[in-house]
């Protein structure tokens, strides 16, 4: 969808990102933005690593 893209060109741009800045910067609630990532994460375009707050592309070769 159009917001997912969204917030994976966020991500592109600050890899260290957290879910209260996608919020300010697109106006959607916390859990709108939470369901979001999950649905990324679980069909393979963001996994986390390190703290909760940085991800990356697991099926792309732009590595954030």
């Amino acid at each position: 969808t159009e917001r997912q893209e969204l917030i994976l060109q966020m991500f592109a741009e600050d890899k260290s990102l957290s879910r209260e800045r996608i919020c300010e910067k697109t106006g959607l609630s916390d859990g709108t933005i939470k369901r979001e990532i999950a649905f990324l994460k679980k069909s393979g375009y963001l996994e986390r690593i390190g703290s909760l707050k940085y991800f990356l592309f697991s099926n792309s070769s732009l590595i954030l």
